[in-house]
């Protein structure tokens, strides 16, 4: 009888404790948004962590992949030995598999909210009631562009590449039928980590994968998107292939028609550790300039640069200094030429540099934005709206080089401009909301 009691006061504790386990579960599934998420991936460990609760604005989850805490496991470190290759190979495809993946799960909020929502096309659709049905038709016409899904191959030459714990991956993104010959010109002057993507018709992307380059190497990935149906280049949408293909702890995007100077990996590298890059979001902003040169006009240094300037007939300058001066105009050139450090400047709104951002703090690439149009200034846009602190480099730079200029059709950019209109306004809001943030948050701390 004392054994029968003694094992029902055992269960019945068993059972409270249970229960309590149980809520405290669920207690915690439901708060996990206040503090540190983890997803185990397969080959990935990955923390990410809220800048603001769910209840704010819904901004994007943001993560920190890093070598040194991950169980991510390059291709470049599968063995390979007699009469495994067949394996490694089918390892290495699942690796780097599950780095797409892992990669767009990071951004997965932010992407939401940048989609052609019912409430976006509401907006659209009133702001054109002063226009001809001509312009609102060619924007329809956007509109069903954009919502394109493009099939993507990516990784489609060998990649194996293990970063340091610091590290930087140049990002871009060509048309096969414009710009196949940038890949060797910026590859030459970057022996670091690239992913690029490509855009192309099923027979350019065949030619293209069948063809011997010269610039392959084991830290370059590739990224094909099939151009099919498409009649406009899906700018963002590129750009977000090749962050998507990106390993490293930091990136830098540029256009294609952009080369780096000689030793801009090695300077990079050096300068990012000089920022603390969990107490702030610094982007290093690689003042842009343009020569009318096809060939030989990329100095390899700052001091050739500082030479070519000076020169009577110069053939380099500062980058859209005669078509939108003030794109660039906050990078401060006069500080800039005789600059030995780097420098900390004051933004404003138009301001569009190419810069060296943190993978975890990134945003991605509005999708919404399409051809030739607003993409890249709302883009920077947005930084300046999520607080970045932006830093000249004193000593790294890129050049535009000349090409045959794309001239987007008056109707077309009619349509591009009311949608990043809306988009900007999205972004106001954004705006509004950490200011009012910041003042709540300074006068907690030091009431009146």
């Amino acid at each position: 009888m004392y054994l029968m009691l003694y094992f029902r006061r055992r269960a019945k504790g068993l059972a409270i404790g249970l229960t309590m386990t149980g809520l405290f579960v669920v207690f915690l599934k439901t708060s996990i948004y206040e503090g540190v998420e983890t997803i185990q991936g397969g080959v990935f460990k990955i923390e990410i962590k809220d800048s603001v609760s769910n209840e704010s604005l819904n901004f994007r989850n943001m993560a920190n992949i890093d070598r040194r805490s991950s169980n991510f496991t390059s291709p470049a470190a599968i063995p390979k030995q007699d009469g495994g290759k067949a394996e490694s190979e089918q390892l290495k495809t699942v690796t780097l598999k599950q780095l797409i993946e892992t990669n767009k799960n990071i951004y997965e909020n932010d992407s939401k909210e940048k989609q052609l929502s019912d409430t976006f096309l509401r907006a659209l659709n009133r702001s054109y009631k002063d226009v001809k049905k001509q312009s609102f038709d060619s924007c329809k016409n956007l509109i069903s562009e954009i919502k394109l899904r493009h099939e993507i191959k990516y990784f489609v030459f060998r990649y194996g590449y293990d970063p340091l714990p610091i590290d930087v991956t140049i990002l871009s993104h060509i048309t096969l039928n414009r710009g196949i010959d940038r890949i060797a010109t910026i590859l030459a002057k970057w022996p670091g980590p690239a992913s690029i993507s490509v855009f192309g018709t099923d027979d350019e992307i065949k030619t293209f994968l069948h063809t011997t380059h010269s610039w392959k190497r084991n830290n370059i990935g590739i990224h094909v998107v099939y151009q099919r149906n498409a009649r406009y280049y899906p700018v963002n949408f590129m750009r977000n292939v090749a962050l998507y293909g990106a390993n490293t702890s930091h990136i830098w995007m540029i256009d294609a028609d952009f080369t780096p100077n000689k030793d801009a990996y090695q300077l990079i590298k050096k300068h990012i550790h000089k920022f603390n890059w969990n107490a702030s979001r610094p982007a290093l902003v690689t003042p842009a300039f343009e020569t009318n040169l096809t060939e030989g006009g990329v100095p390899d240094n700052k001091t050739q640069l500082l030479e070519k300037l000076k020169q009577k007939n110069r053939t380099i300058h500062t980058f859209s200094f005669a078509r939108c001066p003030g794109c660039h105009s906050s990078t401060n050139w006069s500080h800039f030429m005789k600059a030995t450090k780097t420098y900390k400047i004051e933004v404003s709104e138009n301001f569009e540099p190419y810069v060296v951002l943190q993978r975890k703090t990134v945003p991605v690439y509005d999708e919404r934005l399409i051809a030739r149009h607003m993409n890249k200034i709302l883009y920077d846009y947005e930084l300046f709206v999520l607080q970045y602190e932006f830093h000249v480099l004193p000593d790294v730079f890129i050049v535009h080089e000349p090409h045959e200029r794309i001239i987007q059709p008056y109707t077309e950019q009619i349509c591009l401009t009311r949608i990043g209109q809306i988009i900007k306004t999205e972004l106001l809001a954004k705006k509004k909301y950490f200011e009012n943030y910041k003042y709540e948050n300074v006068n907690r701390i030091n009431p009146l």
